[in-house]
């Protein structure tokens, strides 16, 4: 079975959805493709943290990588 480069992966983690989609915007306006993946945290605990997670084609990975550590030096 031959690799799928097409996969998709996380990139990263965010604790408000509004950043998970200030960074997909930031990706898309490049020409990466990315979603937001659900929310996690504990239905159990109302009060808990929650994450949303950006996920990027396991291919262009490491650009959208690069591209948020620029983003990040930059500000």
């Amino acid at each position: 079975m031959s690799h799928d480069p097409n996969n998709p992966v996380v990139l990263c983690d965010f604790l408000t959805e509004l950043e998970a989609t200030l960074v997909i915007e930031q990706l898309e306006e490049v020409g990466i493709q990315a979603i937001r993946s659900g929310t996690g945290g504990s239905a159990g605990w109302p009060g808990a943290a929650s994450y949303t997670q950006v996920v990027v084609r396991e291919k262009d990975l490491a650009r959208a990588k690069k591209l948020l550590e620029d983003s990040a030096d930059a500000g």
